[in-house]
């Protein structure tokens, strides 16, 4: 991406857009997904000082994006 790096040892990719008002869920959510995730990848592996990548997901996995309405607290999983 142009910035030196050196030194950079773990990288942590906790986050992808994500909302509610989706109206084509390729390009709205899908595709920037898939790009930030495999642009994080194509970045670490320029860098010879990475040992680990760790790539977390979020609620926004489990949900059902043919629903209308966003998840409520009665919905939420039990921790």
């Amino acid at each position: 991406m142009g910035t030196e790096r050196t030194g950079v040892e773990y990288i942590i990719h906790v986050a992808s857009p994500f909302h509610f008002n989706v109206t084509d869920y390729n390009r709205d959510l899908y595709e920037p997904a898939i790009e930030g995730t495999t642009g994080i990848l194509k970045e670490a592996v320029k860098e010879k000082s990475v040992k680990r990548v760790v790539i977390t997901s979020s609620f926004a996995a489990v949900i059902n994006p043919g629903k209308s309405s966003p998840p409520t607290n009665e919905k939420r999983l039990p921790c």
